[in-house]
């Protein structure tokens, strides 16, 4: 008794018959390998999207609905906002002390050539 008579639903694997059988007729493929297949690239695409959802963080705009992953993330919003502003603060007293130390320097660099002027000598500016 063959497989195909006492299984009717692989009569479809007819078409792959030469594939399937050894010499002798009998069947050498292991036939549940077919929809195994099937069950594991459905796996491995389900591994697939969870790792990349992982790696992405999860969803984004707060997927989490629970108090400790929000309560954590305004912490840490609100850290960023405070290293920002007093970098922006940082900036401005930088360029504060930029232009104070460019005026000086402008008025001592005219001084000098006035000075220079005066005298008759010629300055040259390095």
């Amino acid at each position: 008794m063959s497989l195909l008579s006492r299984y009717p639903s692989f009569v479809g694997l007819l078409a792959l018959q030469p594939l399937l059988l050894d010499a002798n007729g009998s069947w050498s493929f292991p036939v549940y390998a077919i929809p195994l297949m099937f069950v594991m690239m459905a796996g491995m695409g389900l591994m697939m999207w969870l790792m990349m959802r992982m790696m992405m963080g999860m969803g984004g705009h707060n997927s989490s609905h629970s108090s400790g992953h929000s309560d954590e993330h305004m912490g840490q919003q609100n850290a960023k906002d405070r290293e920002v502003s007093d970098l922006r603060a940082e900036v401005a007293q930088l360029r504060e002390q930029l232009a104070a130390s460019s005026k000086e320097s402008a008025q001592v660099g005219s001084a000098n050539h006035t000075e220079a002027a005066e005298e008759g000598r010629h300055v040259s500016r390095e």
